[in-house]
Formats: structure tokens, C-alpha cells, sequence
């Protein structure tokens, strides 16, 4: 289970399952999404708080978008490549 499955399945908001882990909302919503990964010691409190329910495999990193290779060219200083 992840952890937005886990926090929506309890029945809690963002604001009160940051509070209860004593994080930032904008940490929870980046650990949510992938964008952030916890710390060992955060996935120890998030795995006592859900008994286990959320465990460290569930946390992946999201993979970033990348530049089609003409935007990439653009914007690495070739005036060459706009033209």
C-alpha cells in the first residue's frame, strides 16, 4: 500500500497526516508523489504509525521528464540550433 492510499484509506488530509508525522505538507505531497524519497528514519515512523501497512518498498522515485533533444540543444547556449 502507499502512503496516499494508506492516508486516504484512514480518512486523512494532507495537513493532519504531516502534522502527525511532523512534516512539512509540501514533504508529504513530494514523498506522495515520488518526487522526494523519506529518510530511513522518516519510513521507520511512517512504518510504526501504519503497523505496516506503508513499508519502504513503496516509495519510489519518479522518474523527471526529459528535453526532446532539439529543446535540450536550444537551451544549452547554441544560437546554431533556434535557427
Amino acid at each position: 500500500m502507499t502512503l496516499r492510499e494508506y492516508r486516504k484509506q484512514a480518512g486523512l488530509t494532507l495537513e493532519q497526516l504531516a502534522r502527525v508525522l511532523q512534516v512539512h505538507i509540501s514533504t508529504l505531497q513530494r514523498w506522495e508523489t515520488g518526487d522526494r524519497l523519506p529518510d530511513a528514519v522518516e519510513v521507520a515512523a511512517i512504518e510504526q504509525l501504519t503497523e505496516g501497512a506503508v513499508r519502504a518498498a513503496s516509495f519510489k522515485r519518479r522518474r523527471k521528464r526529459r528535453e526532446p533533444k532539439a529543446r535540450r540543444a536550444a537551451t544549452d547556449g547554441d544560437d546554431r540550433a533556434l535557427a
